[in-house]
């Protein structure tokens, strides 16, 4: 017997790609891209690194330092992005280093998940 988990469009989720899902939510970094990449459904690694390092850095873009953008987009090309690929949340052409956004849905439900804070004891 196969585990499997609906979802709203009435589709499942195996194992294997829940799994995948959650360990491409397991890093802050990559939680903060796919809530940029909500925002746009397809856009320049470049333009993901600005909106990361904002996001991160809690002040506007202007303010937050060229080395801290640099770093985000080396760390998002070299890590966060092939991971969101594995998780079929993002579709990163190379070539033109463009990032275009999935099908979300089971990664939104997980993000509402995480992002949801925890009931306190004994409540429900």
């Amino acid at each position: 017997m196969t585990n499997h988990t609906p979802t709203d469009a009435g589709t499942s989720l195996g194992p294997e790609s829940l799994s995948r899902a959650f360990s491409a939510l397991a890093n802050t970094r990559r939680r903060q891209a796919i809530r940029y990449l909500g925002h746009h459904r397809s856009l320049s690694l470049a333009t993901l690194a600005d909106g990361v390092a904002e996001r991160e850095s809690d002040v506007p873009l202007r303010e937050v330092d060229e080395g801290t953008v640099r770093e985000v987009y080396l760390s998002l090309y070299h890590t966060h992005v092939p991971k969101l690929e594995d998780a079929g949340i993002v579709a990163y052409d190379q070539e033109s280093d463009w990032i275009t956004r999935r099908d979300t849905r089971r990664c939104e439900l997980a993000l509402s998940l995480v992002d949801s804070p925890p009931n306190p004891v004994g409540v429900e």
